[in-house]
């Protein structure tokens, strides 16, 4: 089977506030009050499964190029395929949270 693909990046925040009065800024963190920002990567792919194996020849009679006629026992099924990797997790993506003295 094939392998499956891998997961897209998390994209790039940024994100720049100011405080209205100028003396109080929100609490930032990945977890707990406040904002909080999840920027994960996409999740992987499936891996393809493997495909069933071949029935075998038919045996039978054959005549070689010297005349001579022989016999041939019937092949053996080949085996089955086996499944492809699964796809690798995107890369998180990255933030910045930028408080600011004053608006812009």
């Amino acid at each position: 089977g094939g392998d499956g693909g891998h997961g897209g990046a998390g994209g790039e925040i940024r994100i720049h506030y100011w405080s209205a009065d100028q003396r109080t800024f929100i609490p930032v963190s990945n977890f707990g009050p406040g904002i909080q920002i999840e920027n994960f990567g996409g999740k992987p792919g499936a891996r393809g499964q493997g495909g069933r194996g071949g029935a075998g020849g038919e045996g039978g009679w054959s005549k070689r190029g010297t005349g001579r006629t022989i016999s041939r026992n019937d092949g053996e099924a080949g085996r089955d395929g086996v499944p492809g990797e699964p796809g690798r997790p995107g890369n998180n993506g990255k933030f910045l949270v930028q408080p600011l003295a004053k608006s812009p």
